[in-house]
């Protein structure tokens, strides 16, 4: 029998890990709104420290339950499978949980690449304005070679 309380509290560490990802795609979208690429530099880095501590909190679910059930469990899907019975009702809002703030960080994830695109795509456009000139003519032209003799002044009365 998998450890209901063990369980419930790594389950609800994810889904609580979850909510921080979705809320730094969040931060990082009003940054890029604002234009302060620090907050969109910190917000990066605060997204990448929670995915570290998210994936460390599910290798430890998947180990709570693959040592209790004595077979691998990685999914929630094989989690549910594995649970000898009717899982118990606040397991199942656990999984619950965590299927909502994931469905939420991953629509937060594609709000954030189209506005991130969106973004460069304004950025390169504005570059190519800028450095486009109107004239496209150089601005140093080539030299002209005179193809009519030069007169020469010479005073003889010396």
């Amino acid at each position: 029998m998998i450890p209901a309380a063990d369980l419930d509290r790594a389950l609800r560490r994810e889904a609580e890990l979850i909510g921080e990802v979705r809320a730094a795609l969040a931060a990082q979208r009003a940054a890029v709104a604002a234009d302060d690429i620090e907050r969109v530099e910190l917000s990066v880095q605060a997204v990448g420290r929670t995915l570290l501590v998210l994936d460390e909190a599910r290798r430890r679910r998947a180990a709570i339950a693959t040592l209790a059930s004595g077979r691998e469990v990685g999914s929630l899907a094989e989690l549910e499978a594995a649970w000898d019975g009717p899982m118990p009702l606040s397991l199942r809002e656990a999984c619950a949980a965590v299927r909502r703030e994931a469905e939420a960080a991953a629509s937060e994830a594609r709000v954030n690449q189209a506005v991130l695109r969106g973004a460069l795509d304004a950025a390169d456009a504005y570059l190519q304005h800028l450095f486009t000139a109107a004239d496209p003519t150089p601005v140093y032209q080539p030299a002209t070679r005179r193809t009519e003799p030069v007169a020469r002044l010479v005073d003889r009365t010396a």
